[in-house]
């Protein structure tokens, strides 16, 4: 059976090597809120894992990637889903990813990559405009968290 591709989606991580020492950990939030008679697009409006610890919640659905060395370029494919679980038919069950500096410096940097990918159904309108796409692609400039145009 399909699934439902206005909730299915994989984020492609590339990290590029770096002295940052860090430590990534998947989080099974689909299982968490599967537990907790929640769909996963009601669990993350609740608890946003950019401004909330969520150690106590999801640590016993927390993966740690054992063999992940900053040193070394990686590619890291992420099922980002938001499917709600049904038995009666497949749909992906997705999970956050976490990444943790233990000694973070304010002279080193660590440059991460992502692309989102989801499957559309033929036909779907193109969600944005020839000169926002152009604008994308020609942009010198990396705005990071809380940028503020100016």
């Amino acid at each position: 059976m399909p699934g439902d591709n206005e909730h299915e989606s994989c984020l492609m991580l590339g990290y590029e090597p770096s002295q940052v020492h860090s430590e990534i950990s998947l989080l099974d939030y689909s299982r968490c809120a599967l537990e907790t008679d929640v769909t996963p697009t009601e669990f993350l409006k609740r608890h946003n894992p950019m401004f909330e610890d969520l150690d106590a919640l999801l640590g016993p659905f927390s993966t740690r990637i054992a063999t992940f060395d900053s040193q070394r370029s990686y590619i890291l494919l992420i099922n980002n889903s938001m499917s709600a679980f049904d038995q009666s038919r497949f749909s992906w069950q997705g999970v956050l990813h976490m990444a943790t500096i233990p000694s973070p410096s304010d002279k080193l940097s660590r440059v991460i990559n992502s692309t989102m990918l989801a499957s559309v159904d033929l036909g779907t309108p193109e969600p944005l405009s020839a000169k926002d796409l152009e604008e994308f692609l020609t942009a010198a400039t990396v705005r990071r968290s809380g940028y503020t145009a100016r």
